[in-house]
């Protein structure tokens, strides 16, 4: 092969390396944790003042979530396909029986790619948007029961990701008084070091939704 040649080829691969590299911190995700015990169903709507192709600039990466689980449901490309001064909307709409949750973002295009804002809609309240790290939480009733909806936006060295939970509230066991009458309480909390994260943040919350039980298993 001539040096050129060489050279031309060289600068291709490092060109495409490149481009696949911008590409993968390009994309913002949205991350749904279903803690209640019932499978919920996930249907995601993009609007705004410029629509995005669905399938290639943002895709709906799942319909379902199971009991307990937390599943990657949309995928937004931050950079392709956005114009400068544009708004792009998203809602996730989570849904069990009659009950319903929006996950809520609102990207604005930049002449260097996007900012983005995140909240959460229930059938009561509407959050501020919000821009910042912190954890955030909406009192609601679903399912019947009360609950909360949280979101949480997470550095990844390029754009943020986004991290929703749905969370019925711990009803709290009353204290018996009677004496020939033991309450027992079988948890996993989760905490083996290397394999769970935040062991700290799970830890601290565990007092909120013990009282009333005379023993706990671990």
């Amino acid at each position: 092969m001539k040096l050129d040649s060489f050279k031309f080829a060289a600068g291709v691969m490092l060109l495409a390396g490149g481009v696949s590299a911008q590409n993968a911190y390009a994309d913002s995700y949205v991350f749904v944790t279903n803690t209640t015990p019932q499978t919920v169903s996930v249907q995601i709507t993009q609007t705004g003042t410029h629509i995005l192709q669905a399938g290639n600039e943002w895709a709906q990466e799942a319909t379902q979530i199971a009991p307990y689980e937390t599943k990657r449901v949309l995928r937004m490309n931050r950079y392709s396909g956005i114009k400068s001064g544009k708004t792009y909307n998203f809602d996730t709409v989570v849904t069990s029986g009659n009950s319903q949750v929006t996950l809520k973002q609102t990207m604005t295009g930049t002449w260097t790619g996007s900012t983005i804002k995140h909240g959460i809609q229930t059938a009561t309240t509407t959050s501020p948007w919000y821009s910042d790290r912190a954890i955030h939480r909406i009192n609601t009733t679903y399912a019947g029961l009360s609950a909360q909806a949280a979101v949480k936006a997470e550095y990844t060295g390029g754009y943020d990701d986004f991290h929703y939970t749905i969370h019925q509230n711990t009803v709290q066991e009353p204290v018996s008084n009677s004496a020939d009458e033991l309450k027992v309480l079988s948890y996993n909390i989760y905490a083996l070091p290397m394999v769970a994260s935040k062991i700290s943040e799970r830890l601290a919350e565990l007092p909120n939704h013990l009282n009333g039980y005379d023993v706990i298993l671990l």
